[in-house]
């Protein structure tokens, strides 16, 4: 049995993403996007921090 490569498990995350092939549950593709950006560092759960949200009115009328 051959091990896949990291170029293979890419493509095939990404195949299931976006519900290429067979029926993929809307789960599954969640699931595959999740560790697509784990894997690209877009979602860095110890990093995750809430910033309070500052609205400026500044606009010229």
């Amino acid at each position: 049995m051959k091990v896949a490569s990291a170029k293979e498990v890419m493509a095939y995350l990404t195949q299931v993403m976006r519900g290429e092939g067979e029926e993929i549950s809307i789960k599954d593709r969640m699931k595959a996007a999740e560790l697509l950006a784990r894997k690209y560092t877009y979602v860095d759960e110890k990093e995750q921090k809430d910033y309070p949200v500052v609205i400026k009115d500044d606009v010229n009328e």
